[in-house]
C-alpha cells in the first residue's frame, strides 16, 4: 500500500508584509508516512552454546515520497486571498528505498527457541506488532510490515524583493527528518 502525503507550507507576500518579520516563517510540522519493512531473516546455532545467531539480512524500508505545496495569494485589505498559485517540489522522491546494513544478534536462550520480530522506535513505543517467524531452526524467514513512519519536517519560507516589478522572490528550504526504527 502507498500513500502519497502532502506538506504544505503557505507564503503570502504583499507590499506591506514585505521587510517585516512576518517575511520569513518558520514551519515545524510532525506527520507520518506509511512506510514498508521488508527482510529476510536467517537463524544459526540454534542449539548450541552461547545461543542462537540471528541476522537480519537483505532489509529495505520504502517510502512513498514527501513533497512540500507552496500556496502564493495575494491578500488586498481585509478581503480574501485572490489569485492563488500552487507550486509543488519534491522533498524526496516516490518509492524511495532506505537500505538497512544486515545485523546480528546472539542470545543466550534455551535451544531452538520460537522467535518473533517487533520494529519500534528510538524511545522502544512499537510501530508494529509482534510478527510470528517460527522455531529457530527453521533457518530462514521473510517477514514484512506496514507502518507509520514518524518524520519531522523543518522549514524556513523566505520573501525578498516584493515591491518589484518582477514580482517578489519567495524560497523554501528544509529537511525531512525521519524518527529511527529499532
Amino acid at each position: 500500500m502507498r500513500k502519497f502525503m502532502a506538506f504544505t507550507a503557505a507564503a503570502i507576500c504583499f507590499g506591506v508584509m514585505c521587510g517585516s518579520a512576518l517575511a520569513a516563517q518558520q514551519i515545524h510540522k510532525s506527520l507520518t508516512l506509511p512506510a514498508e519493512f521488508i527482510a529476510t531473516i536467517t537463524a544459526a546455532g540454534c542449539n548450541d552454546v552461547p545461543g542462537p545467531q540471528i541476522t537480519l539480512q537483505t532489509q529495505q524500508l520504502n517510502l512513498p515520497g514527501l513533497t512540500a505545496d507552496v500556496i502564493f495569494s495575494n491578500m488586498i485589505g481585509s478581503q480574501t486571498p485572490q489569485d492563488k498559485v500552487h507550486v509543488s517540489r519534491v522533498v524526496f522522491p516516490e518509492n524511495q528505498q532506505v537500505s538497512v546494513p544486515a545485523q546480528s544478534v546472539v542470545g543466550a536462550l534455551a535451544q531452538d527457541p520460537f522467535m518473533w520480530l517487533q520494529l519500534t522506535d528510538a524511545s522502544g513505543k512499537p510501530l508494529t506488532s509482534e510478527m510470528f517467524l517460527g522455531r529457530c531452526s527453521q533457518g530462514q524467514f521473510s517477514a514484512s510490515a506496514v507502518f507509520d513512519l514518524p518524520v519531522l519536517a523543518d522549514g524556513d519560507v523566505t520573501a525578498t524583493d516584493c515591491t518589484s516589478a518582477s514580482g517578489p522572490a519567495v524560497s523554501l528550504e528544509g529537511q525531512a527528518t525521519l524518527h529511527p526504527v529499532n
